[in-house]
């Protein structure tokens, strides 16, 4: 399966080959151009950028007027941090992510601004100040936090709540980056909170999911999508909804 970034960001050139033959005559074909693939992590230096295009939307539609073009930038390299070394900073659209690699290879993430508001917001620090492993490598699904305990404090409301956090290996892919086919590796990191009191009743259920195409070639996502599911909450007067955002590579230079 290859993903290919919509036109209206980029066009992807199209080389159209006619080869005469003597037999079949002269056949056009299109020639896809080759993948990027490596085995070998990077660790991209200070310096580094990456350029995306995104937008919002609500309910799997897209928001108008919500387009989006920023750079994130490698502000840090070589440190140490919440106990893993050779760690790296990405500062993403004012998220601060910090970024290494597990003894096996796998890419792993830690989320110091989470992006969250509203209903997950009192748990976002729980549930992402932590270091997330994606399957980069081992291709396996990993559990982070499995049914624990917690109270989402919302509108002056506390809500007893089972919390889960799940990262898992999805597939390898491919993302066209102008005229570079970048290979990816697809994981999903999906945090739930169901609520536990006999206040709601039946019970309801926040999810937060990021689907992550990272590419090891750039050390960086080529692609991130995410999608935030708020229940509707009588008691604290909340309105269900979906939302969520959606962006895609379209330059970048790693140092």
């Amino acid at each position: 399966m290859k993903i290919k970034i919509s036109s209206r960001f980029l066009l992807t050139p199209i080389i159209v080959v006619c080869v005469g033959y003597i037999l079949s005559g002269c056949s056009s074909s299109t020639t896809t151009p080759p993948t990027t693939t490596t085995t070998t992590n990077v660790y991209p230096k200070t310096g580094t950028t990456y350029t995306y295009a995104a937008y919002k939307d609500t309910a799997g539609m897209k928001v108008p007027n919500s387009d989006l073009v920023f750079t994130a930038t490698v502000t840090a390299d070589s440190m140490q941090f919440n106990g893993q070394s050779n760690v790296y900073t990405v500062m993403d659209n004012g998220d601060t992510v910090y970024l290494s690699y597990a003894a096996n290879n796998d890419a792993m993430i830690y989320y110091q601004s989470t992006g969250l508001n509203g209903l997950f917001q009192s748990i976002g620090n729980t549930v992402f100040h932590r270091w997330i492993t994606l399957g980069t490598t081992s291709k396996s699904s990993v559990t982070l936090i499995n049914n624990m305990a917690d109270t989402i404090l919302y509108g002056g409301f506390a809500i007893p709540a089972i919390i889960n956090l799940t990262s898992n290996y999805i597939g390898d892919t491919t993302i066209t980056v102008g005229s570079e086919v970048l290979a990816v590796n697809h994981c999903t990191i999906t945090a739930t909170a169901v609520s536990n009191t006999i206040l709601l009743t039946p019970a309801v259920t926040y999810t937060n999911v990021r689907d992550v195409f990272y590419s090891k070639k750039i050390g960086y996502m080529a692609q991130v999508s995410t999608s935030e599911v708020i229940p509707t909450i009588a008691i604290a007067s909340v309105k269900g909804s979906t939302r969520g955002t959606f962006k895609v590579l379209t330059s970048y230079t790693v140092k």
